[in-house]
């Protein structure tokens, strides 16, 4: 979920190299906690319960970006997360400490929260874009990989192709 200021800055670059975005896929984000949910944790909000473990995801990644962006929009100050400062580097990673009951909470992948058989909680679909420049975009060989990338997408939880419309 990029700030304003930075999705500023990304409109006017490809502007200015004169690229189009189409977009691929959406994916979603969310609470990936324990089986069962023992805590009922429903909300962002429930990870500021003092009983509540929270594992993040390392500083600069999409995730742990999200977080803090949804953190800001409610008012939520980072010192009243318990783990916010216990950090992995892959959605994998704290799904594995969950498992491990090292955590009982983290922001992630529906996908991993399904592979693992972890309770999931939808908070934010993301859309991936790939950007081009318009002639390549009719590029036989550019429009399989697009193909390729969708038909993945539609067969993984979490995942959904992104319809690209004709006029772009």
């Amino acid at each position: 979920m990029p700030n304003s200021e930075s999705l500023a800055g990304v409109q006017s670059h490809l502007k200015q190299s004169e690229l189009a975005i189409y977009p691929l896929m959406d994916r979603t984000q969310g609470l990936i906690i324990q089986k069962g949910n023992p805590l009922r944790i429903k909300t962002i909000h429930d990870l500021a319960r003092p009983e509540v473990r929270f594992i993040n995801r390392q500083k600069g990644a999409g995730t742990r970006l999200l977080l803090d962006t949804l953190m800001q929009k409610e008012g939520m100050a980072r010192e009243s997360i318990r783990g916010y400062r216990h950090e992995e580097c892959t959605h994998t990673a704290m799904a594995t400490a969950i498992l491990a009951d090292a955590a009982d909470v983290g922001l992630g992948l529906r996908y991993v929260a399904a592979q693992f058989h972890l309770n999931f909680i939808p908070i934010e679909e993301e859309i991936f874009y790939l950007a081009m420049k318009r002639k390549l975009h009719a590029n036989k060989q550019i429009q399989g990989v697009m193909r390729e990338i969708k038909g993945f997408a539609a067969e993984q939880v979490g995942y959904k192709p992104k319809m690209v419309r004709k006029n772009q």
